[in-house]
């Protein structure tokens, strides 16, 4: 059984500058994948997708497209999906969901104040 864990820390809106930074740990099997701080410039944000529930307990397909192989998230979790330019994306993962459904609308808010969503969305006043 392969053994995965991501953590969120330090996380700081600065409205000033218009950016979220967060420190991002990721452990795959005992083995550092990831060990960073991230910056996001809300500005550049095409789009924040509300927090999806991925089931606890229960099988499903990696996203890898390996078919051969489930995941479980134990327990339950909301992940908030930011969808940057040239293919970039960041997710938070959240335990509780009415915590997701806020952080999400206060993202979506915040980007909006910022000047970033996709073009289609703004309005040109």
């Amino acid at each position: 059984m392969q053994k995965f864990s991501s953590t969120t820390s330090d996380i700081v809106a600065n409205p000033g500058a218009c950016s979220l930074s967060y420190h991002r740990l990721v452990i795959n099997n005992g083995r550092k994948e990831h060990n960073e701080n991230v910056l996001i410039n809300l500005r550049d944000v095409q789009s924040v997708r509300g927090a999806a529930r991925r089931p606890g307990l229960a099988d499903v397909p990696c996203e890898t497209g390996d078919t051969t192989k489930t995941v479980k998230d134990v327990p339950d979790i909301y992940v908030l999906n930011i969808k940057l330019p040239r293919g970039v994306d960041h997710s938070i993962r959240i335990y509780e969901q009415e915590m997701a459904d806020r952080i999400a609308k206060a993202m979506v808010h915040a980007v909006e104040l910022c000047g970033g969503g996709s073009s289609s969305q703004q309005e040109p006043f």
